[in-house]
């Protein structure tokens, strides 16, 4: 009588659209009657069409959507393996399509795909590369406080670690020019011993 009283519940709670307690009530009965299958039932009905729309999705070639679509489904059918396989597949077109960013001198676009990519294949490298190059490029421009930020995120690559305290002087220097004379310090400061920094510190407080 339990088990049946247990049955019933899960009954009830399909009808009222409480999947997650019915398939639950369900697999714990076991072996109980067609609890089994009426557990599998239940799982289609509360997982299938979202298991549909994320295949749909993934044909159309929305990889990241229909990866998203398929991990909110707690492993239901193969949607870990299909979530695993559109992640890859969207990783492919992001790092192609960094290369060719990359290739028209596009850095700001390469080094967002190549930061999303985090550690697959090279990418970490190319990020590093690709930051430090746009970096340079930024010096050449005199938009030193951007280039500082360009050389930090490329890390060890080269001499990004000295370009960085050379973009920082230089942005010290735009900032003493401009008249603001506390944040120019600060700057100064962040130079540490770097070329006349602490002279210019003097400066600035003189201005």
């Amino acid at each position: 009588e339990a088990c049946e009283a247990r049955y019933r519940m899960a009954e009830e709670a399909l009808r009222e659209g409480i999947y997650a307690q019915a398939v639950d009530t369900w697999q714990a009965l076991g072996d109980y009657s067609d609890s089994a299958a009426r557990a599998e039932a239940a799982l289609d009905a509360w997982h299938g069409p979202d298991y549909e729309a994320a295949a749909a999705l993934m044909a159309e070639g929305k990889y990241e959507a229909a990866a998203k679509r398929f991990q909110t489904l707690d492993g239901y059918r193969d949607s870990e393996a299909q979530a695993q396989s559109c992640l890859e597949a969207q990783q492919a077109i992001d790092y192609e399509a960094a290369d060719a960013a990359f290739g028209q001198e596009d850095y700001a676009a390469a080094l967002k795909l190549y930061q999303k990519l985090g550690s697959y294949k090279d990418a970490r490298g190319h990020a590093a590369r690709t930051a430090y190059l746009w970096g340079c490029s930024l010096m050449e421009n005199e938009q030193y406080k951007q280039a500082q930020s360009c050389f930090e995120q490329a890390g060890n690559y080269q001499n990004a670690a000295d370009k960085v305290l050379e973009a920082n002087y230089l942005y010290a220097g735009q900032l003493l020019d401009e008249g603001n004379y506390a944040e120019a310090i600060n700057q100064y400061k962040a130079c540490g011993s770097y070329q006349d920094a602490a002279g210019k510190i003097l400066d600035s407080k003189y201005g």
